[in-house]
């Protein structure tokens, strides 16, 4: 017979921090993405403070550069891509990755690449027209900030440990 994995108290830290994003996003009433807010929390919610402050600022960084090279290729393909055959603009869609990277690389921030390069790829895969690219990088970062800003909470609580009270 299996034994029922034992549920520590960062796997109860982390549903509640879902629990408020989603309830944070839900009150925003279609300002937000609750998803993106529980996600982002999620991510940021790490052992330590200083731990969950770091990964929620890659996070925050990697959804700025994203954004910010996400709008520009998206504003180049409106403009001069558009009329380019589909292969080649995914092809420069995918240099455009490159860019991305470096961009985090040179900045020091390679845990932020990852996010960095989804948030790219949302903005510069979305057909023209079905995205205002601003608005989603605004939202994108905002929801990034109160995930942040959860996990951040959550973790300047101190949760019993398995031996408090033991001697």
């Amino acid at each position: 017979m299996n034994k029922i994995p034992h549920i520590g108290m960062r796997t109860v830290k982390t549903a509640f921090a879902v629990f408020v994003s989603l309830v944070i996003g839900w009150l925003m009433q279609g300002q937000s993405d609750p998803l993106c807010i529980a996600v982002a929390a999620i991510v940021a919610l790490q052992p330590s403070k200083q731990d969950t402050q770091q990964a929620g600022i890659n996070r925050l960084i990697g959804t700025a550069a994203g954004g910010m090279w996400g709008i520009v290729i998206f504003l180049a393909n409106i403009f001069v891509l558009g009329s380019l055959h589909q292969i080649v603009q995914f092809a420069l869609i995918a240099a455009g990755i490159v860019v991305v990277i470096l961009t985090g690389l040179g900045i020091k921030r390679p845990d932020s690449v990852g996010i960095a390069c989804v948030v790219y790829l949302i903005i510069t895969t979305a057909p023209v027209g079905e995205l205002n690219p601003l608005k989603y990088m605004a939202i994108r970062l905002l929801d990034t900030f109160i995930g942040f800003a959860v996990a951040m909470a959550l973790n300047s609580f101190r949760l019993p440990q398995e031996n408090d009270g033991q001697p």
